[in-house]
């Protein structure tokens, strides 16, 4: 991993290194240019005054140029750089994806909550969602989204792009009231990345026109503490008061 990030670096500093280069070289050329013109009119008769006008003139063109050229040359850099980017972020949304689905706790998880509130929902379960012999594989579920919160709070992970993946996944047990009394309201201090990206990330489906499952137990209508966990780790976050329009909830 530091091998690949040294790499990483080296690459991208590659293009800084091209930009000062021709512009040092041009800015040479340009030197040596006027100097020799200026030379050569003097040569032809041309007054002192008259030789330095015109190869200032010269000069000026050369620069005007050489800055152009750079320019072109930093906005086919940056292209460059968000192509790279959106593979890499590419990349790990499928790794991701591939750990998730390798994972049986994971996609047990799953199924457990969605027999209950999908396939099953009007059947009397006698056994609880969450008990002694499984709370952890939940624990394991939400620290797994935990790892992701950061990248998705910083934008390195755009939600129009792991939203498809993992937006499901994020509220099938974020709005599920059984996770919210006996992991996230119990102990808040652990997911506060996740209470985080909540309203972000709803905002965002809303927007996009999905459905917001569970809505009836939506985390920030659900509990009276979660302007205090969502403000305590950014006092810049915002809590809306009214959803945005575009979605709707499944209820």
């Amino acid at each position: 991993m530091k091998k690949e990030n040294q790499d990483q670096q080296r690459k991208a500093s590659v293009p800084t290194m091209k930009y000062f280069f021709i512009s040092l070289g041009v800015f040479l050329l340009a030197i040596v240019l006027s100097l020799t013109t200026n030379l050569l009119l003097k040569q032809f008769g041309f007054t002192a005054s008259q030789a330095d006008h015109i190869a200032s003139f010269i000069e000026g063109i050369i620069a005007a140029c050489a800055t152009g050229l750079v320019l072109y040359q930093l906005a086919l850099g940056k292209e460059e750089q968000k192509r790279r980017n959106d593979i890499e972020e590419a990349r790990f949304l499928i790794e991701a994806n591939q750990f998730f689905l390798s994972d049986k706790n994971m996609t047990a998880v799953q199924d457990r909550i969605e027999q209950r509130i999908f396939y099953h929902k009007d059947k009397v379960f006698t056994e609880e969602l969450i008990n002694d012999n499984n709370i952890q594989l939940f624990i394991n579920y939400l620290v797994y989204l935990e790892g992701l919160a950061p990248l998705v709070q910083n934008d390195i992970l755009r939600l129009e792009n792991i939203d498809n993946l993992f937006g499901y996944r994020y509220f099938l047990v974020i709005n599920n009231p059984d996770v919210q009394t006996k992991c996230i309201k119990a102990y808040p201090e652990f997911y506060l990345g996740c209470i985080r990206i909540y309203q972000k990330w709803r905002d965002h489906q809303l927007e996009a026109g999905k459905t917001i499952l569970q809505s009836d137990t939506e985390l920030d209508k659900n509990w009276d503490e979660f302007e205090k966990y969502a403000n305590d780790l950014n006092p810049d976050t915002t809590v809306t008061k009214k959803h945005r329009k575009g979605g709707k909830r499944n209820k």
